[in-house]
């Protein structure tokens, strides 16, 4: 092997210039599917947010009877992120105020942990039996500031800060929430999937394992409209890009293959007498193999110092990890298989031919 390096780089003419080939087919790479695939990351991203992975498991008539323990159970469950339960909800007061407001607030217990789409104002997170009340809930409730009492059925309960919610938990924020260590009924439980979990399979997950006494009560949404539009922007950003990419491979696939064509005809009288002094035919091949993966590395290390710059500075945000390893794994194949006809071809050559003197 280390012959057959010396012997690429003591004719540095081929090897550069197929570097070249693949420099310049890196960079395009990049450029191009690269940029396209960090868009594509950028979209998908932005539309993979909560609500495309929020289910929503509810107690239509109040009587499905849905266990507290459904909570762990369904965050155990693989691919879940997180999950938390409500349960029926009570009206708010002020005891201030000592009436009823006539749009009164709702509140609801909590079972789990709260999700962090709920961001309290303070960051004082309240301990069972100690209500949080949503910037709306507290403004109808007209508390200037989220601290003093308020009463459900006549049960005072401590407020003790306020929160805002995003996405598809933001009509959280006209109610109060009373985490509690009670053993409550839940009329819902929001589960949220982790990224890149098949939504659907965990849907029914969630279906097979929850506790609820009558389940025929039960209903499980999902956002299966936004995931629609999540797998349509992926198969049609994506589909485009691979197949510029793909023919842009193909293109260095040929001009790699007349680059080493080139170099073997140049050394075709070296290789002649290699083999008249008893080298075999495959050590011919992979001569030429390693001149043509020499070239593969340099250019794939030129195209990346340049191609990855181009990639950030026309869009903002580079490919990932995967994509680059993927992009250089197939350059380098690119590389070996362009050289393999050129590399047969200078095997089977008669040295006998070769060498004779006219």
């Amino acid at each position: 092997m280390g012959d057959q390096l010396r012997a690429a780089v003591s004719r540095p003419a081929a090897t550069i210039t197929a570097a070249l080939v693949i420099a310049v087919v890196c960079v395009i790479i990049f450029a191009t599917t690269g940029r396209s695939a960090a868009t594509e990351a950028q979209v998908i991203d932005s539309v993979n947010s909560m609500g495309t992975r929020l289910i929503t498991v509810i107690d239509n008539t109040g009587k499905a009877g849905i266990d507290h323990s459904a909570v762990g159970k369904l965050e155990a469950l693989e691919g879940v992120e997180w999950a938390f339960g409500m349960g029926p909800a009570v009206t708010l007061s002020n005891p201030a105020v000592g009436v009823t407001m006539s749009v009164a607030p709702p509140m609801r217990t909590v079972i789990g942990d709260l999700p962090p789409a709920v961001v309290l104002t303070h960051g004082r997170a309240p301990a069972s039996g100690e209500m949080i009340l949503g910037v709306d809930a507290q403004q109808a409730l007209g508390l200037s500031q989220a601290s003093g009492t308020v009463a459900a059925r006549d049960v005072v309960f401590p407020v003790v800060d306020s929160f805002t919610a995003e996405g598809e938990l933001s009509a959280l924020t006209g109610w109060g929430l009373l985490p509690t260590d009670d053993v409550v009924p839940l009329r819902y439980v929001y589960v949220l999937a982790e990224p890149n979990t098949d939504v659907a399979s965990l849907a029914r997950a969630v279906e097979a394992v929850l506790p609820a006494a009558v389940p025929g009560g039960v209903s499980i949404e999902m956002p299966a409209q936004a995931i629609q539009l999540r797998e349509v922007l992926a198969g049609t950003l994506a589909g485009s890009s691979r197949q510029m990419m793909i023919l842009t491979l193909l293109t260095a696939l040929v001009l790699t293959s007349i680059t080493m064509s080139g170099a073997v005809a140049a050394r075709r009288r070296d290789f002649g007498r290699q083999r008249a002094l008893g080298a075999s035919r495959s050590a011919i091949c992979v001569a030429v193999i390693v001149q043509s993966l020499v070239a593969g590395v340099v250019g794939v290390t030129v195209g990346l110092l340049v191609g990855l710059p181009v990639t950030f500075f026309s869009s903002g945000h580079l490919p990932s990890l995967r994509f680059v390893g993927g992009a250089v794994v197939l350059l380098l194949l690119v590389a070996v298989m362009g050289s393999l006809p050129p590399a047969v071809v200078a095997a089977r050559r008669d040295p006998v031919r070769i060498l004779r003197v006219p």
